[in-house]
């Protein structure tokens, strides 16, 4: 049920969809945040954990991004479009497109010109 609530929320473009938390410690964070907002998660892998509605991450911190800072997922018509235009913006592109698992989303991260990692999502 979190996954179609989830899906018809990414419809509206522009929204936010998903953030993701870079942790060195997956399961410490899982737990801090478990108790602090009192969020459940679903263990997906090893290193990668989603809160129980689906909008939220705990993941490990991985590169290229290498950051300590939550990443915010907007959600685009077309993730290789929005990578054009972001480009052709000045952003500098930090994951190319990549299937967010199940073969119908997907997903890329830019650098914006102030230095933020920005997250793109779409179904296309």
């Amino acid at each position: 049920p979190a996954i179609k609530a989830l899906e018809s929320f990414m419809n509206s473009f522009g929204k936010l969809v998903h953030f993701s938390i870079p942790a060195a410690n997956v399961e410490g964070a899982v737990t801090f945040y478990g108790k602090l907002f009192d969020w459940k998660f679903r263990k997906m892998t090893e290193t990668y954990w989603l809160t129980e509605d689906g909008i939220g991450s705990i993941s490990l911190e991985y590169e290229p991004v290498s950051s300590t800072m939550p990443i915010l997922y907007f959600s685009v018509p077309s993730v290789d479009e929005s990578l054009k235009q972001a480009s052709a913006l000045g952003a500098e592109v930090v994951i190319e497109k990549t299937d967010a698992g199940d073969g119908k989303s997907f997903f890329a991260t830019i650098k914006d010109l102030n230095g933020n990692i920005i997250g793109l999502w779409s179904k296309a």
